[in-house]
This record gives structure tokens, sequence and C-alpha cells, in this order.
């Protein structure tokens, strides 16, 4: 019986510490500086603070995994990112996305998107009263923590801004 050809790899880390690393490696200064210090771009820029990658050892900074065969998923042709890691999705250009197709929101229309754990900084409470003032819509989400025990957000997070 003849031997059979081993299966090539089809998956890889896509991208890690926010930093695209598959199929082509797309790495600068800030890059390098973000993968060393293990920062999690996507929580730093929910809570406007910088923020360490939170997930468990084994998974620490994958963010997607990268499938190079897509058309066994049915996708046409090239690769295909599988979402990993749900920090990635605190993107603020998906999240604008999701939120004008939630909300029937205009495309043309600034939204102001914020994590709740900021909505106790004056900077963001300053940024959320002028939104209004100005008729922007305004969308506060939960789930990025501040804190790398994720224990310690289960406080309060919302107050009345007027």
């Amino acid at each position: 019986m003849p031997r059979r050809k081993p299966r090539q790899p089809n998956h890889y880390v896509g991208e890690w510490f926010g930093q695209r690393i598959y199929p082509a490696v797309q790495l600068g200064s800030a890059s390098l500086d973000a993968m060393s210090t293990q920062l999690c771009p996507f929580l730093t820029e929910a809570v406007g603070e910088t923020q360490e990658c939170i997930k468990a050892t084994p998974s620490q900074g994958v963010c997607t995994i990268t499938s190079k065969d897509a058309q066994r998923y049915g996708v046409d042709d090239g690769s295909i990112d599988w979402l990993v890691c749900p920090y990635r999705t605190l993107d603020h250009g998906l999240l604008n996305e999701v939120a004008r197709h939630l909300f029937d929101v205009a495309a043309d229309a600034d939204a102001l998107i914020v994590a709740a754990v900021t909505l106790d900084d004056a900077a963001t409470q300053s940024r959320i009263r002028a939104a209004l003032a100005a008729d922007a819509p305004v969308f506060v989400y939960f789930r990025a923590p501040r804190r790398r025990n994720l224990a310690e957000t289960n406080r309060p997070v919302a107050r009345i801004l007027v």
C-alpha cells in the first residue's frame, strides 16, 4: 500500500500582538516595541491607556489565525483569517461599522464609540457631551478591562452624564 503524502500545515498565526506576521511580515519599529512589551493595541486604544495582552500564556499575543487554503471554508481564493481574540474586535473601524448596521446610523455620521470602563474619565465625559451636543450618535460598550486581573473590573462603570 502506497504511503500517503503528509499534509502540509494550513493554519498559521496571522496577527501577533496586533501585528501582521503571516502571510507576509509587516513590522516596523513601533511593531517591535509592541511585541517586546506584550502590549495589546486593541485594548490600549479602547481604554485610552497602555494595556498588556491579558490572554493566558499559551495564546498570549495571538489575535488571528490565518488558514492559507480558504477554499476549504467556502472562500474562492487566497487565505482567510479567523478571529481568536475577542479584544481584536475592539478595533474602532470595526465597531463603527457594526454600530452603523445594528442601529441604522448614516454612513457619513461621525459616531463616538467608547468603552464603558472609560466613563469615569473627565476627557471621555467631555467628548460624550460634545458629541451629544452636536447630535452625533454615541455608543458605549462593555468588556474592555482596564486591569490585568479581570475580577477587578466588576465595579459600577456607568454614571449619568448631563
